[in-house]
């Protein structure tokens, strides 16, 4: 249900959601401290004004309708919804951000927030805001969570500006436990800097997943951290795409990151996969620990392909190819008659790959 703030305040329209706008790609996690405490993060367009939200998100001519459709209806559904507030003048974003809501009671009720690093002319940016790495560039998306040991969780997002630089980063937020509004925020950490998003070199499609730190006697909260991610480096000589994964690990909560050099004869990489073997132990003695990455090659092979860690992302096996004689289809349908029903119609399985270890230390990918 949209949520209507005070129709005074000038900032109503990014403090609830009057104008339905849209709020896609959710992730979510829950504190380790208490099951009731949720943290949601989501592609948020609150921020966009619609009309102009011309070619970015809509189609020119859906923009120019809903352009129309607002000047008209407008006026006449005022007197019937009093609480409607009048969108500003002054707000003209023209991409989304990546908006948060956290709850205290096991998701009945809910209070948003957007990532810091919010920079929109109309609204005052907070000292977090200021302080954030990304503050400055226009728009954040494809938020996922991971949530750890001592009510921790970690948010690896893309921050941008189109055309111009990219940042894949990495926020910490703490659940304290300790009453009232306990969810905090304690700051972000950029990866890496692409500088042309709009030719190439652009940091896009990551994942991020933790195993607890293993070495004996380690702090009960100690976690590390592994984030993996595609970056976009131009095109080849045939005009495709050439791309490269990469894998990071964090053994202080994320503070500071080293990248793995990883073994990869492919050029067209996309969205990857991190899954941990989550028994107790260590590889090196038959036990848990071992790091899995999969991700997605487009054309030669159209394929899933495998490595693995047995020494925490440091070193890494030669890549496997999941997928036998038989390549995929490529992204997202094969063109196929709407008639056919069944295994053959499946929506953008081909790629976004998923995985997960089970406590037998099995691979399901």
């Amino acid at each position: 249900l949209p949520v209507y703030p005070d129709p005074l305040d000038p900032d109503a329209y990014i403090k609830g959601d009057g104008y339905l706008q849209r709020q896609v790609e959710p992730t979510i996690g829950v504190s380790t401290w208490n099951p009731d405490h949720l943290l949601a993060f989501f592609n948020d367009y609150r921020a966009v004004d619609v009309p102009g939200d011309i070619g970015l998100g809509e189609s020119q001519n859906v923009g120019l309708a809903a352009n129309v459709a607002r000047l008209i209806l407008t006026p006449l559904l005022r007197p019937m919804m009093p609480h409607l507030a009048p969108m500003p003048q002054i707000a003209a974003a023209a991409e989304a951000w990546v908006g948060g809501s956290r709850s205290y009671d096991g998701g009945l009720t809910w209070t948003g927030f957007f990532m810091p690093g919010f920079d929109f002319d109309d609204i005052d940016p907070s000292p977090a805001d200021l302080a954030a790495p990304i503050y400055g560039l226009e728009a954040a998306t494809d938020p996922v969570i991971a949530c750890g040991p001592c009510g921790q969780c970690w948010v690896v997002f893309v921050a941008f500006t189109r055309g111009g630089q990219s940042m894949m980063t990495v926020a910490r937020f703490e659940d304290t436990n300790v009453g009232g509004d306990s969810w905090q925020y304690n700051g972000m950490t950029v990866l890496e800097v692409g500088n042309n998003a709009e030719n190439g070199h652009f940091v896009d499609k990551p994942h991020i997943n933790l195993d607890l730190f293993r070495p004996t006697g380690a702090d009960e909260c100690a976690t590390r951290v592994y984030v993996s991610y595609s970056t976009f480096t131009g095109q080849n000589d045939d005009g495709k795409i050439q791309s490269k994964i990469n894998f990071m690990s964090s053994e202080d909560g994320g503070l500071t990151w080293e990248k793995a050099k990883i073994n990869q004869p492919y050029t067209q990489n996309q969205g990857s996969v991190i899954a941990v073997d989550p028994r107790p132990g260590e590889p090196k003695n038959g036990g848990g620990g071992t790091v899995y990455l999969i991700w997605r090659h487009f054309f030669g092979p159209d394929t899933m392909v495998m490595t693995k860690t047995l020494d925490y992302g440091k070193k890494w096996s030669k890549p496997t190819e999941l997928i036998g004689g038989t390549p995929m289809a490529a992204f997202d349908q094969p063109t196929i008659s709407t008639d056919i029903a069944g295994p053959e119609i499946n929506f953008r399985s081909n790629g976004f790959p998923s995985a997960t270890v089970t406590d037998d230390g099995t691979l399901f990918a």
